[in-house]
């Protein structure tokens, strides 16, 4: 798993514990600092392939499978450097 994808998850897993739905993925790119909510889908799509995240129907519809990743995920979910 990329660091990309750990942040990913890791924001992903932290958001549907605040808020009870999952964020957009123009919201994942905002608060991770990609250059564009296509970023964002493409490491989501990465991950579903993975088998990390399941995505249903619809809008705000990612969920994480299993939680075995997450004691290796980065501490934070910010940017080191600005944009990645």
């Amino acid at each position: 798993m990329t660091a990309n994808e750990a942040r990913v998850l890791k924001f992903v897993k932290d958001f549907l514990s605040m808020y009870g739905f999952s964020p957009s993925y123009k919201e994942i790119a905002e608060h991770l600092a990609f250059s564009s909510p296509s970023q964002a889908h493409k490491i989501c799509m990465q991950l579903v392939k993975k088998n990390k995240l399941t995505k249903g129907v619809g809008a705000r519809n990612l969920e994480v499978l299993g939680t075995d990743w997450y004691a290796h995920a980065p501490s934070d979910t910010e940017p080191k450097n600005g944009k990645v």
